[in-house]
């Protein structure tokens, strides 16, 4: 029995001895695994939040971001057709970024994106990042609830090139020019009385959701593609009034003051032809002889008075209805014609900024009607594409038929909308307010003209 339990006693020590060898050349692998996580873990949640600090720092300290930059935190990943990019028709050059003043070929497909969203009108692209692309920028920033800073780096350009983007919107809490063009409509249109300060505060939002309930669009305080373009067209409803039942405008195009008046007096003046009454009051006996002639049939007076009374009335109803023929309803639309030619030269050069009506800024719908008002119409402030449909004016098709003053209406390079207004001058070109030259020009109406050119409106 002692051997035995000595026996078993020499194994327990024998086992433990084994065990413990085992465990002293395991532990220090294990320990260095162990660590090895831990320490990965710390590494890796340490510049995570060293990268959001550091990007908030960076945030704060830029005087573009303002508030704009809460909208984007907590850091949110990028949306989910940020990473998908129609790399058959765009380039993305990494880590490049593109400013105004920079002349690049991928700052044309940079225009025509724009274009084709809604945030540039349709116009011949060019490869020079001027003010109205920096402005544009802007606005899809804007749109995209990022930093305004006008600058285009990778990331936005996956953005803008993805399959999905933001197309142009003005929404609660915008500020901006367009916001300001948005104020003045609404007022033309009885929705707003507020004052036009430029900012999408309480009184537009309330304005906008009255006009989208009155025009039957969803429920929403935001101007979509299709709210801005009801609202900038000539059938939008009014308050109180329903202009789109008759296919009319809510306004009235009409010419300048001063000859309309004048016209209407002269056939009044004209119509009076009463010969009769004027020799009735000379009071020689041959004019009542034809008065008793008409009325008592007595043949031998008769005859001898038609050849003398006839020449004497008819001279005295020429001279004074001589001054009267000259109706000045002829001259006024070539007179008005002029007047819109002279009002739209006078612009040349002066810049293009989106969403403005003159009188120093304009963009292409804003200077035509700031120039037809200039010319003595009465007409309302809409866009291209509410200019192109007004059926007051007769519709010109091809540029054959086009003639000195005439609009002239663009598709953009999708060929969805008309996004771009212009006027015809002859000799084959054309004056608009331009965004890829950045002011108002007189270009020639080439190839572009002819792919893009939609149909042609005439005033005058």
């Amino acid at each position: 029995m002692k051997k035995n339990r000595g026996s078993n006693h020499s194994l327990q020590k024998k086992a433990s001895a084994a065990v413990g060898s085992c465990l002293r050349s395991v532990r220090l692998p294990a320990l260095l695994v162990l660590f090895l996580i831990l320490f990965s873990f710390i590494f890796i949640n340490t510049n995570y939040r060293n990268l959001d600090v550091s990007a908030l720092r960076n945030a704060v300290a830029s005087p573009d971001n303002d508030l704009s930059f809460f909208d984007t935190m907590p850091a949110t990943p990028a949306p989910n057709n940020a990473g998908s990019v129609c790399q058959s028709k765009y380039e993305i050059v990494p880590g490049k970024v593109y400013k105004l003043g920079d002349c690049d070929k991928h700052v044309n497909d940079m225009q025509q994106r724009l274009m084709l969203l809604g945030y540039l009108p349709s116009d011949e692209p060019s490869d020079v990042f001027n003010k109205p692309l920096e402005q544009a920028v802007k606005l899809f920033q804007r749109a995209n609830h990022l930093a305004q800073s006008g600058e285009v780096d990778e990331t936005l350009l996956r953005l803008l090139y993805s399959d999905a983007p933001v197309e142009y919107v003005i929404e609660y809490g915008n500020v901006g020019n367009d916001v300001r063009m948005l104020q003045e409509r609404l007022m033309q249109l009885g929705y707003y009385s507020e004052k036009i300060n430029g900012y999408f505060g309480m009184a537009t939002r309330t304005a906008v959701e009255q006009f989208r309930l009155s025009n039957n669009l969803p429920e929403s305080s935001v101007v979509d593609t299709e709210a801005f373009n009801l609202i900038f067209s000539a059938y939008a409803v009014d308050d109180g009034n329903l202009p789109f039942e008759t296919g009319e405008p809510y306004y009235t195009v009409s010419p300048a003051p001063s000859p309309v008046p004048s016209s209407l007096p002269m056939p009044a003046a004209s119509p009076t032809p009463t010969l009769p009454p004027a020799p009735t009051s000379t009071p020689s006996p041959k004019p009542t002889a034809i008065a008793t002639a008409s009325a008592a049939p007595t043949a031998a007076p008769t005859p001898s008075p038609r050849p003398t009374p006839t020449p004497k009335p008819t001279p005295t109803p020429s001279p004074t209805q001589s001054p009267a023929p000259t109706p000045t309803t002829a001259p006024a639309p070539s007179q008005g014609l002029e007047q819109f030619i002279d009002a739209l030269y006078s612009q040349l050069g002066k810049p293009y900024v989106f969403g403005s009506s003159g009188p120093d800024l304009f963009d292409c719908s804003g200077l035509v009607y700031y120039c037809l008002r200039q010319a003595g119409l009465n007409i309302g402030r809409l866009n291209a594409a509410g200019y192109s449909n007004y059926a007051g004016w007769q519709r010109i098709d091809g540029k054959e038929n086009l003639i000195r003053g005439d609009l002239v209406f663009f598709y953009d390079d999708a060929y969805s909308r008309i996004s771009h207004v212009g006027v015809y001058l002859g000799n084959n070109s054309f004056l608009h307010a331009s965004a890829t030259a950045g002011s108002v020009v007189i270009s020639n109406a080439g190839n572009w003209f002819n792919t893009h050119l939609a149909w042609g409106r005439r005033v005058f």
